[in-house]
């Protein structure tokens, strides 16, 4: 038996809903952005993993996380790559940041949003990278990636 509800978020990775019984997507669209909304994986059509079930015990008050990628074949889910692209376009416009910073920027970023043992490494480079770009680029990419990015690279790229 699955453990976990399953979760429905649109393609921008807003949580419409977070703890659904059956696999049937209940909404369609989202209130907040307007699109279309998913509750399984695009490529594998594997439910996304919503809260963890318990039975008698419901958790009220907590907001839910859109998985970043699917956990059973590991593809970055479509609020992911469009991240990722956000951030490539972004890198591209900036004047102060050549090809090769464009591309060492978005493989960093790739790697900062999981916990491995290259997020520390990726997070240095993703800081550099952004410390030569211009201020505009930088508040982008931070608020584009603040509440996406693994911790380590959070605590190493925006200390408090």
């Amino acid at each position: 038996m699955d453990y976990h509800y399953t979760m429905q978020v649109c393609m921008n990775g807003h949580v419409t809903e977070e703890r659904m019984e059956e696999r049937t997507c209940e909404v369609d669209y989202c209130e907040e952005c307007g699109a279309k909304a998913i509750c399984e994986c695009p490529t594998c059509g594997t439910p996304i993993k919503g809260e963890e079930r318990f039975d008698g015990i419901v958790a009220i008050g907590f907001e839910a996380e859109p998985p970043k990628y699917c956990y059973k074949c590991g593809d970055p889910f479509p609020w992911t790559k469009a991240s990722l692209e956000a951030l490539e376009e972004l890198a591209q416009l900036d004047d102060l940041l050549d090809e090769n910073d464009v591309k060492d920027l978005s493989v960093s970023a790739k790697e900062i949003m999981s916990e491995t043992p290259k997020t520390k490494v990726a997070a240095i480079k993703f800081k550099k990278i952004l410390s030569r770009a211009g201020s505009e680029t930088a508040t982008a990419a931070r608020e584009l990636f603040v509440d996406i990015v693994a911790e380590t690279a959070k605590r190493t790229i925006w200390p408090s």
